[in-house]
């Protein structure tokens, strides 16, 4: 506008430009806004996986949980699960429990650019990803699928999810005793939530997904070994650091090298033959638990 007026003494209004250049971007389809088609997903072919935050009353103590949700893109039938974090571990938990759940493998599971999978974002949609989990992903042959930066709504479904769990299996916030005891609850929610009918949709999730159930793939007959191996030297508390944590052994182990395996809802510490175990700790970045029974053995 300002160079119109300076270069060919225009007399009208800003508006009139506003209006007209407007006008100019949507004959010549250049409007700047992008424009969503919606899709529809193929029968037993795409899950979406993304994580979220929630809140639980576990053990009479106010507990910040990650949210690992698996959605089928068809029928909409999902799988809810809480974890104290996101660590590699708890990922690859969610992934496994949610392929029992279903009965099968997706053949193609879509993410954003998750640190835990990726790392490092190259050109269009290749991706270099962690070696751990490029072994995960093959050993339930599936493909991964991930979002351009910044476009979530490319999994828009389990987006929505998110808040949905949030919202109906989280609301009012959930007492229990465990975070297993928890988990059995949000299972019993996942399967309460297959007779419900999606609006706009003619069939209930079960409906939907007894249609997609054959298209699985297949689970492998043994279980991916989801766990974690470490050398570590015992320090002059009687405790161990695993990833971020500190895990108390025996006092007669002090200064020892250990061995330590790390599950996703366990450490078991090994000095030679004999093990100190440690069952349901919180393996995120938290201060540890020292365990004086364990201490004063």
């Amino acid at each position: 506008f300002n160079r119109l007026k300076q270069e060919h003494a225009f007399q009208g209004s800003e508006t009139t430009v506003r209006r007209y250049v407007r006008e100019a971007k949507l004959r010549l389809g250049v409007s700047g806004r992008e424009v969503f088609i919606p899709s529809d997903p193929q029968t037993g072919v795409e899950a979406e996986v993304d994580w979220g935050n929630c809140i639980a009353i576990l053990g009479g103590v106010e507990t910040r949980l990650k949210l690992f949700c698996m959605r089928s893109k068809f029928s909409g039938k999902h799988l809810v699960r809480c974890y104290p974090c996101e660590r590699q571990q708890a990922f690859f938990d969610g992934h496994i429990k949610g392929f029992s759940f279903f009965g099968g493998v997706f053949p193609v599971l879509i993410y954003d650019n998750l640190t835990t999978a990726v790392q490092k974002i190259l050109r269009g949609k290749n991706r270099v990803l962690q070696e751990s989990y490029d072994k995960f992903r093959g050993y339930y042959n599936f493909e991964p699928r991930f979002c351009n930066r910044g476009q979530g709504h490319e999994k828009g479904g389990v987006e929505g999810l998110v808040g949905y769990a949030r919202r109906n299996y989280m609301v009012p916030v959930p007492k229990s005793d465990s975070l297993e005891e928890l988990n059995q609850r949000l299972l019993k929610d996942c399967l309460s939530y297959g007779g419900h009918q999606i609006d706009g949709r003619e069939h209930t999730v079960n409906e939907l997904y007894e249609k997609e159930k054959g298209d699985l793939l297949s689970l492998p007959d043994i279980q991916f070994s989801n766990l974690e191996t470490a050398g570590c030297k015992v320090d002059k508390y009687s405790t161990v650091m695993v990833d971020k944590n500190r895990y108390s052994v025996p006092t007669a182990y002090a200064y020892c090298k250990v061995r330590v395996v790390l599950y996703v809802d366990e450490v078991e510490i090994f000095y030679g033959s004999k093990k100190s175990h440690h069952m349901g700790d919180f393996l995120g970045t938290t201060n540890g638990v020292f365990s004086l029974s364990i201490i004063l053995n």
